[in-house]
């Protein structure tokens, strides 16, 4: 969890929080003078995404890492019958209202497993890291529209 200072009574609960290379995590807490957030590091952190171009969709969850210092997500329930190249982009689907549609979550760099023949998991390099992140954006009113034009195509991962 990170603390970030706010201007009283404009921030609150569950609004996205993104870096200009893509998804941190979400408000968890807000407060007059400040606000902590939950990056896509904390264990409990998930968000519903999708390989692009949009046809393979699962669940984003931190990955538990037994060795290396490397901070990776997971692309968990995706369906059996569906696999995920190396290099492909994942962003946020929109599903569940936090995050809007687009938002970069990191790219794919392996199959992690599979779980008794119903589900693909795949390990994903972020594409922002809270480690390094200087300046975030808190995103008001997610609404249902893409947020992908706001991200140059470049910093998309």
């Amino acid at each position: 969890m990170a603390l970030l200072v706010v201007p009283p009574g404009v921030v609150t609960e569950i609004f996205p929080v993104v870096a200009p290379e893509g998804l941190i995590g979400m408000v968890l807490t807000a407060g007059q003078h400040s606000s902590v957030v939950m990056t896509w590091a904390h264990p409990e952190f998930r968000a519903s995404a999708y390989a692009v171009p949009g046809d393979v969709f699962g669940i984003v969850a931190p990955s538990v890492q037994i060795s290396g210092s490397e901070m990776l997500l997971q692309l968990r329930g995706v369906a059996y019958r569906d696999s995920v190249p190396t290099g492909t982009a994942v962003v946020t689907s929109g599903l569940g209202g936090v995050y809007p549609p687009g938002l970069p979550v990191g790219t794919v760099i392996s199959h992690a497993e599979e779980a008794a023949g119903w589900e693909r998991v795949y390990l994903i390099r972020p594409a922002a890291n809270p480690e390094l992140v200087t300046h975030v954006l808190i995103l008001r009113k997610p609404g249902p529209e893409s947020v992908a034009p706001a991200f140059h195509p470049d910093s998309l991962p």
